[in-house]
């Protein structure tokens, strides 16, 4: 598998948060993780994330969207960097909220596998 699908098939899983048990098989078991957002300030490997991404995706109704707008592999680096959207109802109170955010995964490889991931990303919420 090429960079670019590695990072592909573990994106899907992620963010529709199947949670480490299911994205591990593309990362390095000591995959790191890092991003500015502060919801995330005490995320730094890659298990963590993937696990906060499950309880997540579950703040968001069944209509939950994720979009990617586009995706690019730098082979000189070996970096894959993924664009995308989420967008859907958050039940977080008493009314669904509509959310939309953009983030970019910059996500580097080693030995086709994944062994650090940057979220450039910053939460709103309305």
């Amino acid at each position: 598998m090429d960079a670019l699908a590695t990072s592909r098939a573990f994106f899907d899983l992620c963010d529709y948060g199947k949670g480490w048990s299911e994205c591990k098989r593309y990362c390095h078991p000591d995959a790191t993780f890092e991003t500015e957002a502060e919801i995330l300030a005490n995320v730094d490997t890659m298990e963590i994330y993937c696990d906060w991404m499950v309880d997540a995706i579950a703040m968001f109704d069944e209509n939950v969207e994720v979009e990617v707008k586009a995706e690019a592999h730098d082979q000189t680096r070996n970096i894959v960097l993924i664009y995308a959207v989420i967008r859907g109802n958050v039940i977080i109170g008493p009314e669904p909220m509509f959310a939309k955010t953009d983030y970019v995964y910059v996500i580097q490889l080693d030995e086709e596998k994944i062994r650090h991931v940057t979220k450039v990303w910053e939460l709103k919420l309305p």
